[in-house]
């Protein structure tokens, strides 16, 4: 408690130090080797999907089938 009307006081925090900065360092070998195998399986796995494609940049050219369907038997 403070009897002498004033602000108490407040002790000051010690300043935090900063943390070292480390340089940047190079990726070994290894890890690179190994990331240009992902990116080649990545390009031939996206490769092997262009078959899917049923059309081309024009979109469809043949005419819509609008013929109502009927069901055979009934």
């Amino acid at each position: 408690m403070c009897m002498a009307g004033g602000s108490p006081s407040v002790p000051t925090a010690a300043p935090t130090p900063e943390p070292a900065k480390e340089p940047v360092k190079q990726a070994d070998t290894q890890v690179q080797q190994a990331s240009d195998s992902l990116r080649r399986q990545a390009a031939l796995a996206g490769a092997s999907r262009g078959g899917t494609l049923l059309t081309g940049g024009q979109g469809l050219t043949a005419a819509a089938d609008l013929a109502r369907k009927t069901l055979l038997g009934a």
